[in-house]
């Protein structure tokens, strides 16, 4: 049975909105769910590659796809191996997909709940950031530091800023 264009595009935002929520909690997770999302995209009408064209020449899809670039050339002249090169440009990568966020969200009327999503699942971060510094035993991941319940410092501060 075929769902219908309407049902179609709210499982596509339901997903947009759950692989944002999932990012600052889980790389994996977010992974996996940006495909499943990216692919419901691609399900739900056929691509309008001009449209596509249009949006990567605008300013706001240029610059994540040129930060992206300016990080892949920042690390070419590294005498690293290929894996800790891939590694070091993987919190970039992630600037890939706001072209097709601005993509899918032009012909939905609920972007609102991916900033929603994102704005509650780093507020229940940083509660459980609080709760594990002065709990530690409650820490879901083993880190040396106080107050970091997921991922690294790093990647949680960044999150927390925005």
């Amino acid at each position: 049975m075929l769902l219908s264009p309407t049902t179609r595009l709210l499982v596509s935002d339901i997903l947009a909105t759950l692989t944002v929520a999932a990012l600052p909690w889980s790389t994996s997770g977010f992974q996996i769910l940006l495909v499943m999302w990216l692919l419901s995209i691609l399900g739900l009408r056929p691509v309008d590659w001009p449209a596509i064209r249009a949006l990567l020449k605008q300013s706001r899809s240029l610059l994540p796809v040129a930060i992206f670039a300016l990080a892949i050339v920042g690390v070419a002249w590294s005498q690293a191996s290929w894996q800790a090169i891939s590694l070091s440009i993987r919190s970039a990568d992630k600037l890939l997909a706001l072209p097709f966020i601005f993509y899918h969200f032009e012909r939905s009327n609920r972007s609102g709940w991916v900033f929603a999503a994102f704005l509650a699942s780093c507020s229940a971060l940083l509660i459980l950031s609080w709760v594990v510094f002065y709990f530690p035993e409650l820490k879901l991941a083993a880190r040396k530091a106080d107050g970091i319940p997921v991922k690294n410092y790093i990647n949680q501060s960044q999150e927390l800023a925005l």
